[in-house]
This record gives C-alpha cells, structure tokens and sequence, in this order.
C-alpha cells in the first residue's frame, strides 16, 4: 500500500491500491472469507480492510513483501494450525503473516476464523481485561 496517500473507504480501491504482491493475495483472502463467513460486514479501518460481526472480528493488510492478518481477539482463540506469529505486549490482537499464498494453511485460517466468529457472536463471552503491567520506572 501507498501510505502516503489518503486512505480509501471503498474495500475494492483498498484492493487495487494493494502492492503487485499483496493485491492478489489481499483478493483471494477478501473472496475466501465473505464465502465461508457470509454474515460479516466489510470496512476500512487503520488502513485495514476489516471484517465485522458484532464487533471486528480480522483485518487484512497488504504491505509490499507480505499480507498481515489481524484477528482482533486472537489471544483468546486456539491456534492448533501454527498461523499466529509471536508478539509479546499485545493484550488481545493476534497476527498472521503471509509471504507464500501457496504455502499458507488455508484450512487452519478458515477454521481460525470460523472459532473468530463464534466467538465475537457469543455474548455471554465478553473480551478478556487488559492485561496489568508493571508500572513504567520513575527516574
């Protein structure tokens, strides 16, 4: 993505704003998931083409040597397909990273999603409390 220009509401502009290698990544992900999630609602947010049921539920990101997943309540969700990368500090977005379309494991993504979704549809189910931290030193 060009960053240096405005942001486009529009997820079919985002999409073709999306860098030769992101766009068509970007696409067959956009495609995949309206298709195995019908229910969800598409929107530009952050520069992030994001996914929404009661709340978000992901975010797409098409940089110029990968594509980002951001499941937002990732922390809470088990991953046994191995798709999220490591973050520490993060209280409850998790993230997958895309640099091989052919290589990624789209059935552990659509059953990642799928647990995503029951999850933001439950609402017995509120998000997890921040995580407390140390306090910042004082000098």
């Amino acid at each position: 993505m060009d960053f240096g220009r405005p942001a486009s509401k529009n997820p079919d502009i985002w999409s073709a704003n999306c860098s030769d290698f992101s766009r068509p990544v970007c696409e067959a992900l956009r495609e995949q998931i309206l298709q195995w999630e019908p229910d969800l609602t598409e929107s530009i947010k952050w520069n992030l083409l994001c996914f929404s049921g009661r709340k978000l539920v992901c975010g797409l990101s098409g940089c110029k040597k990968h594509v980002s997943i951001a499941v937002f309540r990732g922390v809470e969700l088990a991953d046994p397909g191995g798709l999220f990368i490591s973050a520490e500090n993060n209280t409850s977005i998790r993230s997958i990273r895309i640099t091989d379309f052919l290589q990624f494991n789209q059935k552990a993504f659509q059953q990642l999603l799928h647990s995503a979704v029951l999850l933001d549809g439950d609402p017995t189910m509120p998000p997890l409390s921040p995580k407390k931290r140390a306090p910042w030193p004082v000098p």
